[in-house]
């Protein structure tokens, strides 16, 4: 994704940065100049240029001027009514829309506030993007315009949904998982959430809606089969003779188990409830709709069962989008678009419809239910992608999958039992700790998906709802994490679907990849080299010798592919867009510097392990000359801190961005620079919610990034700021507790757009409490681990067990000054080097002796044997 650390706010159809005093000032004095035309000749041209706060003083302008014979002036006109929420001019607005041929001027593909000012406001009026794609056939593109010309002549401004104030819904929102528990009321119910299948979710709101969110104008919500999507959503009406309509659209508690979520609603004395999941096994959606009769009378009721189709394909996908074709068929809706042969729907229910009806791309399904009284009756729904192209084979497959709604439910509650409570358990006095441990390995579990035969394995989605592109920058800052916790096979899985790409092209790890696979966001200066790093440190965990095998040339054609297409000049700093993609900064950057070096130590130690000894020597010295250099040319002593960028003649500048802490992170920085810097970042760069992106006056207002906040805790661990460490993890345990869907990892807190769930956010928690709390730094392919003991005072009691390294199984337990470190399961002796923090004096337990080692000792080594442990008690010299 691109990342940008410049903050903004805003404003009419742009993001501009946020404004200075002066530029405020500025624009107020042009205000007044503006509304001292009002009454003159020149009104209609200052009530345009007026900010929309002026809506009554420009509202009567507007109207009187919108009659005007200029088609231009008519335009104008309307896109400023649909500015200020008025819907008036939206027949002007359509005319110049079908006109319009240049997708971007009619909306283009991102997310709605970016869009050009035609589209923006047609869409905005109409509150989704209602089927049309900006870049879809003809015959889409004119059957949808046709139909809202038809819908604006018989309903006129009732028809625009953007200008209806939806009702506020308080309620509830829960979440558990295991011992896990969590609850927190809702000022408002129509906060997203995601329900994950490795083969179709479902994103929607906790009030029982799907409005627009994401690129596409909004179209990235509803029911997903990667690289296609299906529905926009769907809904349910409740009938019954003698009371207004019920639409299910209210729900006031919503909980989810992270396998599937539960809406309930309550109204006339009906209490209904609704359970959705997506399959483990299928591409397919199970909802499953239960009515509940409190009253002593025996009652029939109608349910209306709504499916809102829109088959298309993912963003940037380069597939055609046609008019989709939906068909009734015994009971159940087969929609499919022409021009997208592999992208199919069957939906339906356990039963059959008393009607049935299609209108536009909303089909309809009626049951009639009868409840006794007291008594509750189930119908469950099946959202099925892609089934066979042949009748009875689709129809068999789906009466399995409707007819196995508690069996697939509890396979899929097994599967998500097993991803956060097996392999790694991390437990702790601190709960806040264990509970964020144990939702991170969930949500990797939610963001891991299964797009073949389109990538040769699984990935995991860098974000929902807008990234779940397979990304490279994301890709490479989550694998640690992942692996060590124990999710070694999607680590793997994930590094190859990226090596993959640059094999096919002959290029660089790509930034940003399809869901079809089609690469659309080329190497940013950064990515190529950090995918070095992140496959050592998998190879590091796990000792996977076959992996380094494919991966080692892939490795050494990355950092020559940098070399060449980023440092053009041969001084050895690479140059282009990293993390930090903005505009003013030199062109050599402190992140890709950085990454450049990490993946050069990478190599000396891949080369080691594969036996390259020449490649081995002449990486080590290309990491001890780069690191000498870098902490000279990239040192500004004025200032004490690194400099962000690099002109192009060697000048630094310092931005004040938080990549000043990557050279920590890998290690690059000497001692006493990095303490230096650590010192002011704890000052400048952090608040209450965490790591802000760039150093400012008053950074309290500032949102906490999940991203930077998981470095600034690697590099205050990595050079002995184990409080510091430490409070960066702790601060990143609220992410999963914010005002959006309880137990998922933001991108952000406090959350804004984007996405309210993000891999490298959890897995980063993963990787900090693993290497940083718990000090393991595993060697698999040496059968050997350093372990270094954190210098905290708290918690006082963690344990951690099930960790693989290689073949090797260690747990460690920490109880007050004494950590015990185990191998319980492994075919031969484990190496660990123990690091002594310093001020402190160890007493060592080991094959029933104890021992004090000598004062000043800063490490231990041992080795032990399956089934061996040993302890070690620390206290304060003397």
């Amino acid at each position: 994704m691109l990342i940008t650390a410049i903050l903004t706010t805003l404003v009419g159809h742009a993001i501009l940065p946020s404004q200075t005093p002066s530029q405020i000032a500025n624009a107020q004095s042009q205000e007044r100049v503006l509304l001292a035309k009002l009454g003159t000749a020149d009104e209609l041209s200052a009530a345009l240029a007026l900010p929309t706060k002026y809506r009554d003083d420009i509202l009567p302008i507007l109207r009187k001027n919108r009659e005007s014979a200029d088609p231009a002036t008519r335009l104008k006109t309307a896109i400023k009514l649909a500015d200020l929420g008025n819907g008036e001019g939206f027949g002007d607005l359509l005319d110049a829309f079908e006109r319009e041929k240049d997708p971007s001027l009619r909306g283009g593909i991102m997310i709605l506030r970016e869009a050009a000012p035609l589209g923006h406001s047609i869409f905005s009026l109409l509150g989704r993007p209602d089927t049309f794609d900006t870049v879809g056939s003809d015959e889409l593109t004119k059957t949808v315009i046709d139909r809202w010309r038809k819908r604006w002549k018989s309903e006129g401004i009732a028809m625009l949904d953007g200008l209806k104030k939806k009702p506020v819904i308080a309620g509830l929102q829960e979440a558990s998982l295991a011992d896990l528990h969590l609850r927190q009321t809702m000022p408002d119910m129509a906060r997203f959430f995601y329900l994950a299948g490795p083969k179709c979710y479902e994103v929607g709101t906790m009030d029982g809606g799907f409005p627009p969110i994401g690129r596409m104008l909004g179209d990235q919500g509803g029911i997903w089969a990667h690289p296609f999507k299906l529905l926009d959503g769907f809904s349910f009406t409740v009938k019954e003779a003698g009371k207004p309509d019920w639409a299910l659209l209210d729900c006031q508690h919503f909980s989810h188990d992270f396998a599937s979520g539960t809406f309930e609603f309550n109204r006339n004395e009906t209490t209904v409830t609704r359970r959705d999941f997506a399959t483990e096994g299928d591409p397919a959606l199970l909802s499953r709709l239960s009515l509940k009769n409190w009253t002593n009378r025996q009652r029939t009721i109608t349910l209306q069962f709504n499916a809102a189709i829109n088959i298309r394909s993912t963003w940037l996908s380069g597939m055609p989008n046609g008019l989709d074709r939906i068909d009734l068929e015994s009971g159940r809706i087969y929609a499919t678009d022409p021009l997208l042969p592999e992208a199919r729907a069957l939906i339906g229910a356990d039963r059959q419809p008393n009607e049935q009806s299609v209108a536009d791309n909303i089909a309809t399904l009626s049951y009639t239910v009868t409840l006794p009284p007291h008594a509750s009756k189930s119908i469950t729904f099946v959202v099925q992608a892609h089934p066979s192209v042949q009748q009875d084979v689709r129809s068999r497959d789906f009466d399995r999958l409707a007819s196995s709604f508690d069996a697939l439910l509890a396979e899929k509650q097994r599967a998500y039992r097993q991803a956060a409570l097996g392999g790694v358990r991390f437990q702790s006095d601190d709960r806040e700790l264990e509970d964020a441990f144990l939702m991170a390995k969930a949500n990797v579990k939610m963001l891991t998906c299964d797009l073949r035969p389109y990538f040769p394995a699984r990935y995991v989605f860098a974000g929902i709802p807008v990234y779940m592109q397979l990304f490279g920058n994301d890709t490479e800052y989550s694998v640690t994490g992942e692996t060590a916790a124990g999710f070694s096979d999607i680590g793997r899985e994930s590094l190859l679907c990226l090596a993959e790409q640059q094999l096919r092209y002959s290029r660089g790890i790509p930034h940003e990849v399809t869901t079809n696979a089609r690469v659309v966001g080329s190497s940013n200066v950064q990515e190529t080299v950090q995918f070095v790093g992140a496959c050592w440190r998998y190879f590091n965990w796990t000792g996977d010798r076959e992996f380094l095998k494919k991966i080692y040339p892939v490795c050494l054609g990355s950092v020559e592919y940098e070399l060449k297409r980023f440092d053009p000049d041969h001084h050895g700093y690479p140059e282009g867009h990293g993390l930090m993609e903005t505009d003013g900064m030199g062109p050599a950057k402190l992140d890709g510097a950085s990454y450049l070096f990490d993946a050069y130590q990478s190599i000396v130690g891949m080369a080691t392990a594969i036996g390259d000894k020449s490649r081995a020597v002449e990486f080590t010295k290309r990491t001890e000359a780069f690191r000498k250099r870098f902490n000279h040319d990239w040192w500004v002593p004025k200032a004490n801190i690194w400099a962000d960028s690099l002109d192009a003649d060697k000048k630094p500048h310092t931005d004040g961005y938080w990549s000043v802490m990557i050279p920590q992170e890998v290690g690059l920085a000497d001692k006493a620079k990095a303490d230096q810097v650590i010192k002011q970042i704890e000052r400048g760069w952090v608040n209450q919610w965490g790591a802000v992106g760039q150093r400012r006056a008053d950074v309290g207002s500032e949102e906490g990034w999940a991203m930077n906040g998981g470095v600034f805790c690697r590099g205050a661990f990595n050079y002995g700021f184990d409080d510091f460490g430490f409070r960066m993890l702790k601060q990143a345990t609220l992410f999963p507790k914010q005002d959006g869907m309880l137990g998922a990892f933001p991108e952000f807190i406090p959350p804004r757009d984007g996405c309210f769930i993000q891999a490298f956010s959890s897995a980063q928690f993963l990787q900090d409490v693993m290497e940083g709390l718990c000090g393991i730094y595993p060697e698999a392919w040496r059968n050997r681990a350093k372990v270094v003991l954190r210098n905290l005072s708290q918690p006082n009691h963690w344990s951690v067990t099930g960790v693989q390294i290689g073949r090797h199984q260690i747990s460690m337990t920490r109880n007050g000054n004494q950590t015990a470190i185990r191998q319980d399961a492994g075919s031969s002796p484990l190496e660990i080097s123990i690091q002594i923090p310093k001020a402190k004096q160890a007493v060592v337990s080991f094959r029933g002796h104890s021992f004090t080692l000598p004062a000043a000792t800063h490490s231990y080594d041992t080795n032990l044997k399956s089934g061996e442990s040993v302890t070690i008690s620390l206290t304060k010299l003397k």
